[in-house]
């Protein structure tokens, strides 16, 4: 029937599109890093991790960051995301 395929197309416009990161060198940028070898090396790194399910939406990227990749971070950066992260409850 008409209305299943036009149902199945939109399924299939869903699934043909790439996934996208989530975090990004920008979300970094205004944590406080610096551009550089490191933000690429998070973005990266977090994208691996979103694609192999560990988090699904930018707070969800933070707790990784902050539990994965805090050691690519300045010690100040770390201690502000630390920071965002607890005070987010």
């Amino acid at each position: 029937s008409i209305p299943h395929l036009l149902h199945r197309a939109g399924e299939l416009e869903i699934e043909s599109q790439a996934p996208r990161p989530i975090l990004l060198g920008r979300h970094l940028l205004e944590l406080g890093m610096k551009p550089g070898k490191e933000v690429g090396r998070i973005t990266h790194a977090a994208f691996e991790a979103q694609l192999d399910g560990f988090f699904a939406d930018l707070p969800g990227a933070w707790v990784w960051a902050e539990r994965h990749a805090a050691h690519w971070m300045p010690p100040d950066v770390a201690a502000t995301l630390r920071a965002r992260l607890s005070a987010a409850g």
